[in-house]
């Protein structure tokens, strides 16, 4: 008998291959450290290095998923409720309106979720078992509509929610409580059974995608959404018409998938298999994001993206379990997480920067206040963090006043 396999993992399994990159690469880098101080320096006797933290002017909790001492990071599930009694399995993507809402894809529950302001999870769209491996696909009102792994959401001013489901090659419509598809078809079977996904530019029903992921809306109206299997970037109009943006194959992308506006109008393109941000200019020439250390521990695969009005650079990193960001003009640095060397470990803890963990976090995204939000997928909840005020770093380790 063929056995299914779940396109949720197409992304994420080259995002994890490279924890057995890192740990050949750390191996020969403490065997042969670099001359940068306070960066590798380990004890004696072999002990590894301490790990690189986040800052103590990040708070960071959970407004929904598991407690972690009932249920383990591994451990998904499916219960709309409030705060920490909701369940989610393998959150991926997360949005936020004007409202302070946060739309989740809930990928492995193959299900749209809603998390109020007050905390309470509900069910906005998709149905079928919880935690099954094939999804399927239906339109129709809220619950009745079939997803298989949606890992990208965006927001219209009116409320309109835009999906990329993945698993089934398209990009749909929840609007007015009712799902429907934007663009995108059937698609030839492969070897198990399943929608291959293929590539195809034209009207809504005529458009071909391969395992979209990240999606974007423009003040225009029009969707930019990240054609992961297609390695290319593709506009959607309202009316469903889909044409190509860009192909970033043709730039060396890899395994383009999270994606985010910046104020000037570039495009910004996460790829964990190439651990680039690929930056496309309004004129659609294509470069690299610069000030990138592709050796560093904290910068393992980058995934999710969002940019702050101030065109700060927010990263969800899913291979180095933490949460970065760059500044203009800046090259990465850790705001919340806790990166252990030589090899990077998901875990799951609360609080400042410094001590906060994350398992896999894949999606990020920002509200009107400056906090973050994150599908922390591996410990299968919603994280917050707020920033606040800077604080300086003690010179030398001297304590400062």
């Amino acid at each position: 008998m063929k056995r299914a396999v779940s396109p949720t993992t197409v992304v994420l399994l080259v995002i994890f291959a490279f924890i057995g990159v890192f740990t050949v690469y750390w191996k020969t880098l403490l065997s042969h450290p670099p001359g940068k101080p306070g960066k590798m320096m380990g004890g004696g006797g072999g002990m590894p290095p301490p790990p690189i933290v986040g800052l103590r002017n990040v708070t960071v909790t959970t407004p929904a998923g598991p407690l972690p001492q009932t249920r383990t990071a591994s451990e998904g599930g499916y219960a709309d409720g409030v705060g920490r009694n909701a369940r989610f399995d393998g959150p991926s993507a997360v949005g936020v309106d004007g409202q302070g809402t946060v739309w989740v894809t809930d990928s492995r529950n193959h299900r749209i979720r809603r998390l109020a302001p007050d905390g309470t999870v509900t069910t906005v769209a998709g149905s079928g078992p919880g935690s099954a491996t094939v999804g399927a696909f239906a339109d129709g009102p809220g619950e009745a509509a079939r997803l298989w792994n949606p890992s990208g959401v965006a927001i219209g001013p009116d409320g309109s929610l835009f999906i990329a489901d993945t698993g089934n090659h398209r990009i749909r419509a929840f609007v007015a409580g009712q799902v429907r598809c934007l663009c995108g078809g059937d698609t030839p079977l492969d070897a198990f059974g399943l929608q291959a996904g293929g590539f195809q530019d034209g009207p809504g029903a005529n458009a071909r995608f391969r395992y979209p992921t990240g999606i974007v809306r423009r003040s225009d109206g029009a969707l930019l959404v990240a054609d992961t299997g297609n390695c290319k970037i593709r506009a959607v109009l309202p009316d469903g018409s889909t044409t190509t943006y860009a192909d970033l194959s043709a730039a060396g992308a890899k395994s383009p998938c999270g994606i985010a506006l910046a104020p000037d109008g570039r495009v910004l393109v996460t790829d964990p298999a190439t651990k680039d941000i690929f930056v496309i200019a309004p004129d659609h020439s294509i470069s690299r994001l610069p000030g990138i250390r592709k050796d560093d521990v904290i910068w393992g695969g980058p995934t999710g993206i969002v940019v702050s009005p101030q065109g700060v650079v927010y990263i969800a990193d899913a291979a180095s379990h933490c949460i970065l960001r760059i500044r203009p003009g800046g090259s990465p640095e850790i705001i919340a997480g806790t990166v252990s060397r030589p090899v990077p470990t998901p875990r799951y803890a609360d609080g400042l920067g410094d001590k906060a963990m994350f398992a896999a976090p894949s999606g990020i995204a920002i509200d009107g206040a400056g906090a973050l939000y994150v599908a922390d997928f591996g410990n299968n909840a919603i994280r917050k963090l707020v920033i606040g005020p800077e604080i300086q770093r003690r010179p030398h380790g001297k304590k400062t006043k």
